[in-house]
């Protein structure tokens, strides 16, 4: 059931918290209008914790550094800590909102590409510190779906590239984000992909974009109602093909950040992308980003989405290498579709970092 009434005295019904007193979980009619509350996110929170990634060289040497940020603070971002093993790329990273955990990535850069880890990585994300050892993947694997996908209790990683397997894989892996182990092998993507970009949601996350290791890249997304055990379903497409994308979710939209050294029309792109979750179809244009960026990474609070770092090129010149990295932050209020605006700075120049919000 949808909320009958939208607004109260000209607020957003997603902005208020309480009404004459009574919170939005006890509130039945409006005016005789019907009020069935507004969910609230279970994966994200008011943090920001960005970690990892390389830094653009030549060589993309690999960080542990972990920056954090208030996410609805127009701010630059502090120090956090440092993640037990340095690298970037990750198959995937989420929270439980008071835990955080990066899975797989890739520990060293040119020419050592195939260096891929199954260290797992978690911290409470309320308070700085190192991070600490969650379990081993199922498999080392880089370049997957990364920005997410959780839905507070579980953490699906999915796709990307293994070294000495096939390369591109098809394979969706989860964990339970509260208690320390070992991933677990879960349904398949609908075809192999590295690097996709996956949304967290409260009962449903996406896969968009990536490359099927054939000669193009990809505009299907997919999705899954976080099942252990199915594979991934056709949900639409997007706007454009693209590889390397970022995310940033609420409970009910999912905005795509398009990656622009990676647009195969070439030249690059400003796109973000945005779809209803709840309903497939193809993704419609949301605005633009406001400066150009490839390999960045995204989370939100839930209401507000913010993209973090990347590199700056205008279109791949055939390698990775050697294009400079950005401490750039940039922000959008995910359901409100308009232009990105540069709100601050990470402490380093990073790309390929994976970041996710908690409090």
């Amino acid at each position: 059931m949808a909320n009958e009434i939208e607004k109260v005295n000209t607020i957003a019904i997603t902005d208020i918290e309480k009404i004459n007193g009574k919170t939005d979980d006890n509130i039945e009619k409006l005016n005789s209008l019907e009020f069935v509350g507004v969910a609230a996110p279970l994966f994200a929170g008011t943090r920001a914790v960005i970690a990892g990634g390389d830094d653009g060289t030549s060589l993309e040497d690999t960080t542990n550094n972990m920056d954090y940020k208030t996410i609805d603070s127009d701010s630059n971002a502090l120090t956090f800590g440092l993640l037990v093993e340095a690298r970037g790329m990750f198959k995937g990273a989420g929270s439980n909102i008071s835990r955080g955990v990066w899975v797989s990535g890739r520990t060293d850069g040119y020419p050592n590409t195939n260096t891929h880890t199954t260290a797992m990585d978690y911290r409470a994300v309320g308070s700085t510190g190192f991070a600490a050892d969650f379990g081993d993947a199922a498999n080392a694997t880089a370049n997957g779906a990364r920005d997410g996908s959780s839905n507070g209790t579980l953490l699906f990683s999915c796709g990307g590239f293994r070294s000495g397997a096939g390369n591109q894989q098809d394979d969706m892996e989860y964990i339970t984000i509260a208690s320390t182990g070992n991933g677990t092998n879960a349904g398949d993507l609908m075809e192999v992909n590295n690097g996709c970009v996956g949304t967290h949601g409260n009962t449903r996350y996406l896969v968009a974009g990536g490359y099927d290791g054939g000669a193009s890249q990809l505009n299907r997304i997919q999705y899954n109602d976080f099942s252990t055990s199915a594979d991934c379903s056709d949900f639409g497409d997007l706007t454009q093909a693209d590889q390397y994308p970022g995310s940033a979710s609420s409970v009910t939209r999912a905005c795509i950040w398009h990656s622009d050294a990676y647009d195969e029309a070439g030249g690059g792109t400003l796109r973000i992308d945005f779809v209803t979750v709840a309903s497939t179809g193809n993704a419609s244009d949301f605005g633009d980003k406001a400066i150009q960026t490839a390999e960045s990474t995204g989370t939100s609070n839930g209401t507000r989405g913010e993209l973090y770092g990347g590199e700056i090129s205008g279109g791949e010149s055939g390698s990775e290498s050697g294009i400079p990295a950005v401490n750039v932050i940039q922000k959008i209020t995910i359901d409100s579709a308009g232009n990105a605006s540069n709100i601050g700075n990470l402490t380093v120049d990073v790309k390929s970092a994976g970041a996710l919000s908690g409090t």
